[in-house]
């Protein structure tokens, strides 16, 4: 699978011509690209898998073997662990089992803001990848990455360059269109201001990767209630679907950061 760095490979005529709320997006992703490049002399491998780390250790020593390779576990505290070692780089490989981390990824993101973070996931999804990449991360691939796609992904990370694949860029800027169009013939009017203070803070956590079952606990509020809101709000914003209301609420998350 082709990599490419996010906002390169999504034409700049494209990106100007979205929404005021996609430009907000894409603008928040530049400013990751514009990072300064760091000195790598430390990484943290984060993964439940001890033969994960140890592929992954091998891999990079061998390409890398001036850098200190840490490991640690899901299991431990490993946000913790992490603030200790005081790394440059962290790779962080989740598992279905493990969760998607994004309460993690904010913690130490929020910690340590010069941290950059490589997510590899089971999921090769763009809404869950805009998820990891605005709780603050800058890299994104599957689990399944080639070792050379990891280790350039390492390098764009390196010159301070947010990193996603091909596939996920296109996602993204599928979403972006396909928002684009739909509210091309609709009033000017933002639909969000017209969701009620209950919907829009449903609407926030959505945004901020939460599961129905979590926004039903954070709000004290049963499950079936939260996907009544969650279709509620779906109408009101006329999202085609769940996947355009995830993304919708990501990018209103990051305008109102």
């Amino acid at each position: 699978m082709s990599q490419a760095v996010l906002g390169q490979s999504i034409p700049a005529q494209t990106q100007a011509s979205c929404s005021n709320m996609t430009s907000t997006f894409s603008a928040n992703m530049a400013s990751k690209m514009e990072s300064k490049p760091i000195s790598i002399h430390s990484l943290v491998l984060v993964s439940e898998d001890s033969l994960t780390r140890l592929a992954l250790r091998v891999m990079i020593e061998s390409e890398y073997p001036e850098w200190r390779c840490h490991e640690t576990t899901i299991a431990e505290n490993w946000v913790e662990k992490v603030e200790r070692e005081k790394p440059d780089i962290v790779i962080l490989s989740l598992s279905m089992r493990s969760g998607l981390g994004l309460r993690q990824i904010r913690q130490l993101t929020s910690l340590m803001p010069e941290i950059a973070m490589l997510v590899l996931s089971p999921l090769e999804d763009a809404i869950y990848a805009s998820q990891v990449l605005a709780a603050g991360a800058i890299g994104f691939l599957s689990r399944n990455a080639e070792p050379r796609q990891i280790l350039d992904a390492l390098e764009q990370m390196a010159q301070g360059r947010l990193f996603v694949s091909d596939k996920i860029a296109e996602q993204i800027l599928y979403y972006s269109n396909s928002t684009r169009a739909r509210h091309k013939s609709t009033t000017n009017m933002d639909p969000i201001s017209q969701l009620t203070p209950r919907e829009r803070e449903v609407f926030q956590l959505l945004g901020a990767g939460f599961s129905t079952k979590q926004i039903a606990h954070q709000l004290h509020l049963n499950a079936h209630t939260i996907e009544t809101y969650r279709e509620r709000i779906r109408t009101r914003i006329r999202a085609q679907d769940g996947n355009e209301l995830a993304y919708r609420a990501i990018l209103w998350l990051l305008m109102n950061e």
